[in-house]
């Protein structure tokens, strides 16, 4: 076909020396540029020869034969190489883009560009996906419609600085098609505009929504436990093996005569005891037993008081059982000792005034012997007889003895009535059982500790499940008469099982407790006298009258 279309440009007319080149080169230009360098070298060497077989038809010299024929031929095989690497670019060019394509459409990670008004002008099926949306959805949308209202100022200022070329990395709250939170791990790259574009930037985000709720959930949870460490009306410290003062909260800087835990950061815990025998008996405690609970010893605080404290501890140990540091509590008991020496000194009264009565009942007898007689004798004797008046006398002593005994039977019952007010004053709550259910360990043990100084016997479980477990052991002996539960508890809710335990025991009360304010409660959880709710935290006076409340103490 080519060499047809040669054969009629030359017979034509025209210069019959460059036709066939001037054709060739085109042919060849075609030929690889349409179907590649190959066809278009062969080309070129199928057309040199023609041309050279034209030329000497044409009886031109074979010198200049050679020389444009060789020109030609160096000519078309640069147009080949040529064709060829454009060729390869384009190819190369366009699975370049491809293969990029594709990794931002199959990347894990949520990615979009946004331009410098905010409207998002590409996103990848991963970022639709993210916020519930589809890509449609998404691209040509502004990206304010993501954004929480309270974020958006903090928005804004991103987009401001997204035109300052600088890379940032930070946390990002969006908000889902559905309402509901999405965090992300944002990485944002700006990008160099084209000519005629407006500033843009790529970000590539990742889903940490599961981070931030366990983030939040540990912060509350230690605000919680902050909040209980800084109200709870008993000292709680952490100390190292050494016996330096790790922590305190403010009730044991009160009770210890110091400000501030700097303050205490100087001292050790040996200088506190007025017995060191004392201390090294605790420290064999927790090094055999790993804890001890309620030991009443003595403490000297900064300006030399001397104080009692009723105190628990238990040793804190690493994976290879070494001890990390102790923690513990310390309640000031000196209001308790007081009140159980009044109730002594009471008692000693009580049974100096049961004696007194005694001997008053016996002498009182005895008067009332002697009285009716002289009664007789002053009824028998004339009243000229000489031992009358003696007899008057003698009768008036035994009146006055007798309001002698009526004062002493007066004392000996009074000490009994200050001898029953202290002792409901010490056993308020004695004889009554209470199930405690909570699974954190600290608010557990302290509100034990709370309930049992105040004279009720408790039980503890972690959740639900040990709890009925414990009620189905203790099946024939006395039930608990109150049960104390968290609403909030893992696997099964406190309103569960309080309705499981009153299916077997109808008149057990319950006390509800709650870190939340507005805890997810039945309305008939509540209803009636044997239903109550407290927040934590709470103090030990306050856990007391709510329990002595119910239980009618």
């Amino acid at each position: 076909m080519m060499a047809i279309v040669l054969k009629i440009a030359i017979d034509d007319g025209g210069s019959q020396e460059m036709s066939p080149f001037i054709l060739g080169i085109a042919a060849v230009i075609v030929s690889a540029v349409w179907t590649g360098p190959g066809p278009g070298a062969a080309c070129t060497v199928f057309l040199a020869i023609y041309a050279a077989i034209d030329l000497q038809r044409h009886h031109v010299a074979l010198f200049h034969i050679v020389i444009r024929c060789g020109g030609f031929l160096i000519e078309g095989f640069v147009l080949c190489f040529w064709a060829a690497r454009m060729m390869r670019s384009a190819t190369d060019a366009a699975n370049s883009e491809a293969w990029h394509r594709q990794l931002v459409e199959t990347a894990s990670e949520g990615i979009w560009v946004r331009d410098s008004s905010g409207v998002v002008t590409y996103a990848n099926a991963r970022m639709a996906e993210m916020l519930g949306v589809t890509v449609a959805d998404l691209v040509g949308k502004r990206a304010d419609g993501f954004f929480f209202p309270a974020d958006l100022s903090v928005e804004r200022i991103r987009s401001e600085t997204m035109t300052t070329g600088v890379k940032e990395q930070f946390d990002r709250r969006l908000r889902r098609a559905d309402g509901s939170e999405l965090w992300v791990l944002t990485c944002r790259n700006p990008m160099l505009p084209r000519e005629g574009e407006a500033p843009s930037a790529l970000a590539m985000m990742s889903d940490i929504t599961e981070r931030k709720r366990a983030e939040n959930a540990l912060r509350h949870s230690e605000e919680r436990f902050r909040s209980l460490f800084e109200t709870v009306p008993e000292g709680v410290y952490q100390t190292s093996p050494e016996g330096r003062i790790l922590a305190a909260n403010p009730m044991l800087l009160k009770m210890l005569g110091y400000t501030s835990e700097g303050e205490l950061s100087e001292v050790r815990t040996r200088d506190f005891y007025t017995d060191p025998n004392v201390r090294k008996r605790l420290l064999d405690l927790l090094e055999r037993d790993g804890s001890f609970q309620n030991v009443e010893y003595e403490l000297r605080v900064r300006d030399g008081r001397v104080f009692p404290v009723l105190g628990s501890a238990r040793a804190v140990r690493d994976d290879n059982g070494a001890v990390r540091y102790y923690e513990g509590t310390l309640i000031d008991i000196t209001s308790r000792k007081r009140m159980e020496e009044q109730l002594r000194q009471a008692q000693k009264v009580e049974a100096l005034g049961r004696l007194a009565g005694g001997i008053a009942r016996d002498f009182n007898t005895v008067l009332n012997v002697i009285a009716a007689h002289l009664h007789t004798a002053l009824r028998e004797l004339p009243a000229s007889h000489p031992a009358r008046s003696d007899t008057d006398r003698a009768l008036l002593a035994a009146g006055n003895a007798r309001e002698l005994t009526g004062q002493l039977l007066s004392f000996s019952r009074r000490p009994g009535e200050m001898n029953a007010e202290a002792a409901l004053a010490l056993k308020a709550g004695e004889g009554e059982s209470i199930l405690l259910v909570d699974d954190e360990p600290l608010v557990r043990e302290l509100s034990r500790d709370m309930l049992e100084r105040q004279g009720y016997r408790v039980t503890l479980a972690t959740d639900g499940a040990e709890a009925l477990r414990i009620d189905f052991e203790k099946a024939g002996d006395d039930p608990f008469d109150l049960l104390i539960t968290d609403i909030s508890m893992p696997d099964m809710s406190g309103s569960e099982l309080a309705k499981r335990l009153r299916a077997a025991h109808p008149a057990l009360k319950v006390l509800f407790i709650s870190g939340y304010s507005d805890p997810p409660l039945e309305r008939e959880d509540l209803s009636g006298d044997d239903s109550a709710f407290m927040q934590k935290p709470f103090s030990a006076d306050a856990l007391g009258r709510k329990t002595r409340q119910m239980l009618g103490a």
